[in-house]
């Protein structure tokens, strides 16, 4: 297992060294794996650490529900979205089945992130759970 446990150290070390570039210091995973931060007060984001994949997934909310009725074009637009990952890793956008929250997420290996990359890879996460909570303001939400 000493394989698992050096992921889980670089795991907590690029949490650990995001955290100090943006000035927390103590930011680091909960007992489950989870890491949590809200951005501008407005965009919650969850990390989560898969030990058994190895990888980071980046959980971003979008909407606390769906919309009752969505336009054709709209629903078109999120499932070109979630072709992504399928293509290139990238995000995806899904309803968490038992809140029923919208969010964005993406999993990313962890021998893929650095520093550098992970920044880059969460500031172009943070303008697309955006720009998606944007879009999901502007359907009607009308009842059944």
């Amino acid at each position: 297992m000493n394989v698992s446990k050096g992921f889980k150290d670089a795991f907590d070390r690029l949490i650990g060294e995001f955290g100090a570039s943006i000035g927390i210091p103590d930011l680091e995973f909960d007992e489950d794996g989870l890491c949590h931060i809200r951005i501008d007060d407005s965009y919650p984001i969850t990390f989560r650490r898969d030990d058994e994949r190895y990888r980071l997934s980046t959980i971003g909310l979008i909407s606390d529900s769906l919309p009752a009725s969505l336009d054709s074009d709209f629903v078109h637009d999120i499932l070109v979205a979630n072709i992504a990952p399928l293509r290139e890793d990238g995000p995806a956008i899904g309803v968490e089945p038992t809140s029923g929250t919208v969010v964005l997420y993406r999993n990313v290996p962890l021998s893929n992130l650095d520093m550098h990359s992970f920044q880059q890879m969460l500031g172009n996460f943070i303008e697309l759970q955006k720009s998606w909570v944007d879009r999901f303001l502007e359907q009607p939400f009308r009842a059944v």
